[in-house]
C-alpha cells in the first residue's frame, strides 16, 4: 500500500510541476548534476558497472576515451554495437573486485549484482558464474600510460552494492595523481552491503573528498542510494 501510494504520489508531482513553474513555484527539486559535471574533464572514464549504458557520462563527455567494465553478458552486444559506436573505448568483459576470481552474478533482467537480495524482482535471478579482477591489474598497463601521459581520469563505480570490494581492488590506481574525480553510488539501505560511511572514509584516507551528490536513490521506504562525486584533494 506504500509503495503504491508514494507510485501516486510521485505522478501527481509530474504532472502539476509543469503548471506550478509558471507561477515559479517548485515541489520538485531536482540536483543541477549537469552544471557540477561540466567542471570536469576527463580525458580518460572508466566506468564499472556499465549495463546499458550511463548517459550523463557519455552525454557530458563525448569525447572522453572509456574503459567499460561489465561482467553480465547479456549486455556485451549492447555496450559494442550501440555505446562504442557513440564513443571511443573498449569492453572489457569481467567484474571488478578485491581479488581475482570468479563469482556468481545475479541476474534479475532490470537489475544484476553480485549481492543477492530478498526482492522481488530478484526471486527469479538467473545465477551466472563471471570472471572477476582487480582493476589494478585488469588495468595496470592502462594506468602506467596514462601516468605518463597527463590524462586526467574519472572512475566511476555503480555495481549494486559492490562499491567498497571495486575499491579496495584498486589501490595501484587510486594512488596516481592523473585519477581527479570518482563518482560512486553510494548504498544506504535495501542491500546487505557495507556502511556508507565506511566507503566515505577510506575514500577519504585515499585523498578524496566529498564534493556534491548528483543522483538520489529515492523510493517508497526512503533513499536507498546516493551518487557521490568524490574530488581528488591529496596525492598520496
Amino acid at each position: 500500500m506504500a509503495k503504491k501510494s508514494w507510485r501516486i504520489a510521485k505522478k501527481m508531482k509530474m504532472l502539476l510541476q509543469p503548471i506550478l513553474s509558471l507561477f515559479g513555484l517548485n515541489i520538485i527539486h531536482k540536483i543541477p548534476a549537469r552544471s557540477i559535471l561540466q567542471k570536469l574533464d576527463p580525458a580518460i572514464i572508466i566506468d564499472v558497472g556499465v549495463a546499458t549504458g550511463t548517459d550523463f557520462l557519455i552525454n557530458n563527455y563525448p569525447d572522453s576515451y572509456y574503459y567499460l567494465i561489465e561482467p553480465n553478458p547479456r549486455y556485451h552486444s549492447f555496450i559494442r554495437n550501440k555505446l562504442l559506436a557513440k564513443v571511443q573505448g573498449e569492453l572489457l568483459p569481467v567484474g571488478a573486485g578485491p581479488v581475482d576470481a570468479e563469482l556468481h552474478l545475479y541476474d534479475a533482467k532490470k537489475a544484476s549484482s553480485f549481492l543477492f537480495r530478498d526482492w522481488d524482482k530478484f526471486k527469479d535471478a538467473e545465477k551466472i558464474l563471471v570472471p572477476v579482477k582487480t582493476l589494478d591489474g585488469l588495468l595496470s598497463k592502462v594506468t602506467i600510460n596514462d601516468h605518463e601521459s597527463g590524462a586526467s581520469i574519472l572512475l566511476k563505480i555503480d555495481t549494486e552494492g559492490f562499491e567498497l570490494g571495486v575499491l579496495k581492488g584498486s589501490q595501484n590506481l587510486i594512488r596516481i595523481k592523473q585519477l581527479r574525480w570518482i563518482i560512486v553510488e553510494t548504498r544506504l539501505t535495501g542491500i546487505d552491503t557495507y556502511n556508507a560511511s565506511e566507503l566515505i572514509s577510506i575514500l577519504f584516507a585515499m585523498g578524496f573528498e566529498w564534493d556534491s551528490v548528483i543522483n538520489i536513490g529515492d523510493k517508497p521506504h526512503g533513499v536507498n542510494y546516493l551518487d557521490i562525486l568524490f574530488r581528488r584533494t591529496t596525492d598520496l
